[in-house]
């Protein structure tokens, strides 16, 4: 069974509480994964960030940015980490 992003909830800044479909949470700063050209407009507009919705188990913006469930779940590191390049998969 895929674990999967349910709810989640604003904190303080960048950080949020996540509800995963297994019923377990963490609270998770996401300014590290906040990292390339589609996440410069979230990362400097507090606004933009707050708009994140839950959209097919994951985390998503109105701009088409989203993270990866199993980043955030396991704490993997993000695929754009990985390549070297500097913008999400």
């Amino acid at each position: 069974m895929l674990v999967r992003v349910q709810s989640v909830e604003l904190r303080e800044g960048y950080t949020i509480n996540v509800l995963f479909t297994d019923g377990s949470q963490r609270e998770i700063n996401l300014i590290p994964y906040l990292k390339g050209p589609i996440f410069d407009p979230i990362r400097v507009d507090q606004a933009l960030f707050g708009s994140m919705q839950v959209e097919e188990g994951t985390i998503a913006w109105p701009n088409g940015a989203d993270i990866d469930p199993d980043v955030l779940y396991y704490g993997f590191t993000p695929a754009w980490a990985d390549t070297g390049r500097d913008y999400p998969l």
